[in-house]
């Protein structure tokens, strides 16, 4: 039994431009659509997910400093 390969595609952009990209197009064709329209709904929430997301990846890839902590799990206890 042959296994299966993943598709393994280089990316030639960044994530953040990527990201950045959605953002403005999922904006721009929300404007255009109803407001009560949950396709407007739905491009909007993408838009804020990948702000998000642009902000993760900033954040994990700043150097680390004293506001980001060496054990980001639970605390332990006692």
């Amino acid at each position: 039994m042959e296994k299966k390969r993943r598709n393994r595609a280089k990316q030639t952009t960044s994530l953040n431009y990527r990201l950045h990209q959605l953002i403005k197009s999922a904006r721009r064709r929300a404007e255009n659509l109803p407001v009560d329209s949950m396709e407007r709904a739905y491009l909007l929430k993408k838009a804020g997910q990948a702000e998000q997301a642009v902000r993760m990846a900033d954040f994990l890839s700043a150097p680390r400093t004293s506001d980001r902590k060496e054990h980001v799990g639970p605390r332990p206890v006692g």
